[in-house]
């Protein structure tokens, strides 16, 4: 175990939190597109969304949108709030798709080690 953590393979210990149990009702994730894509845009940006404490993960990704956001909140009256005051005034918004989570079928809990 030592060597796994000096070697950075094993970067923390977390608990597993049940988000419903803790009041967080929703998950959902939301796909953005950003107006520019130059380096200095996307990374203010990034240091906008890594501020969010609702944001619990975000990724750049490839395709029709340039980050996946993974947001929770108490209810969707709150998420409605979070999306309207604070996503879409974050910079360079161009635009916002919401997925809302109906049901987690296999959330994740850890990585595949071996695979």
């Amino acid at each position: 175990m030592r060597q796994l953590e000096e070697s950075g393979v094993i970067g923390g210990y977390r608990a597993a939190l049940d988000r419903q149990k803790i009041g967080l009702g929703v998950l959902a994730f939301v796909r953005v597109k950003i107006d520019s894509h130059s380096e200095a845009e996307a990374e203010e940006f990034s240091k906008s969304v890594a501020r969010l404490r609702e944001v619990i993960a975000c990724y750049s990704i490839a395709g029709d949108a340039d980050f996946l956001l993974q947001v929770v909140s108490p209810d969707l009256d709150t998420y409605a709030d979070f999306a309207m005051t604070v996503i879409r005034r974050l910079p360079r918004i161009k635009e916002m798709q919401t997925t809302f989570v109906l049901k987690e079928i296999k959330p994740f809990t850890g990585f595949p080690v071996g695979l």
